[in-house]
């Protein structure tokens, strides 16, 4: 078995101002759809007409937030980046050989005379945990729509609104139904979808 490094894993643990994700919605550019699905809504920083982007997205580099807090310190991308990649994004692990503490919970279940289920309740163990080196995979994508498509696109290109070039969007993958009564959605991996001359379908 191998000893972890508690000390230095403690020094990769971010240490900014930032604490919480910022999300489209909150983004004074963006403007939501009214109706019962108000899940999307359209960018003013984006040229291409009738292109939709999740209000769950992570923010863009040109993030400007709805309502400020006067208290709070100017927004600053990078260093947000950096607290998505090192504190919210990562992974993380607990080292079962140190026990810190322990809890009082459900433990288990179990059966009655009756044939039944019931939870059984006592004392367990809080372990260690520590934070993994970032992995940059561990990035979620984004969400795009046009019309009844959706594509999902790399949060690199997304964040710096590259992820239309030359008007095709460059997409990891492309959801779509050729017909509204088609029972399952066709599927298209890492490739480009021209917007040009489209119109909404």
């Amino acid at each position: 078995m191998s000893v972890i490094d508690h000390d230095f894993f403690e020094t990769l643990e971010y240490k900014g101002d930032y604490g919480a994700r910022y999300l489209c919605r909150g983004c004074d550019h963006f403007k939501g759809d009214i109706g019962a699905d108000n899940t999307t809504g359209t960018c003013v920083l984006l040229s291409e007409p009738g292109l939709k982007v999740s209000r769950h997205n992570n923010v863009c580099r040109r993030y400007k937030a709805r309502i400020t807090n006067p208290s709070n310190p100017t927004f600053d991308f990078d260093n947000y980046l950096e607290f998505l990649g090192s504190e919210y994004y990562r992974p993380w692990n607990v080292d079962t050989s140190m026990q810190v503490g322990e809890g009082f919970g459900m433990i288990g279940l179990e059966a009655t005379a009756s044939g039944g289920w019931q939870g059984k309740y006592g004392k367990y163990p809080i372990y260690k945990s520590y934070a993994k080196p970032y992995c940059s995979i561990n990035f979620p994508r984004c969400y795009v729509y046009f019309g009844s498509i959706s594509f999902s696109v790399d949060y690199r290109l997304y964040r710096n609104h590259s992820f239309v070039k030359d008007g095709d969007i460059i997409f990891i993958t492309r959801q779509w139904k050729d017909k509204p009564t088609q029972r399952k959605y066709q599927l298209e991996y890492n490739g480009r979808w021209s917007l040009n001359g489209r119109s909404q379908g």
